[in-house]
């Protein structure tokens, strides 16, 4: 099997336990997959979307302001689904903590959603 396929396969198998995530707690989940460089290592993380009224207006607030780091790490806290997410998600080792920061990047597009969200209403 080419490095394509087994990419292809690994990409749909966490989408397949997204799907079930999904039906199981009966909210939208989003995937997450953050490249280790080092070690290669794909680590996966679950984000149920976020649903909490304190949490979401403080992250907005923030997102609206230019702070969309510190936007995004509250989404990122508030939204990880720890039981079936990799540990290195929400470890305080300096090992993991360029893993980490690339896991809370990769919330930033969901505070566009968040936005655009309560712009139609």
């Amino acid at each position: 099997m080419s490095e394509t396929q087994t990419n292809e396969d690994f990409i749909a198998s966490v989408e397949a336990k997204a799907t079930e995530l999904s039906t199981q707690l009966g909210v939208d989940i989003t995937p997450i997959i953050i490249p280790d460089k080092k070690t290669g290592e794909k680590v996966v993380g679950y984000l149920k979307e976020c649903n909490d009224y304190n949490v979401l207006i403080s992250a907005v607030g923030r997102f609206l302001s230019g702070k969309t780091e510190e936007a995004a790490e509250m989404i990122f806290t508030a939204s990880l689904i720890k039981e079936v997410s990799n540990p290195r998600l929400f470890s305080f080792n300096d090992s993991d903590a360029k893993v980490k920061v690339g896991a809370v990047i990769a919330c930033i597009p969901l505070l566009d959603i968040y936005v655009n969200e309560y712009k139609k209403k």
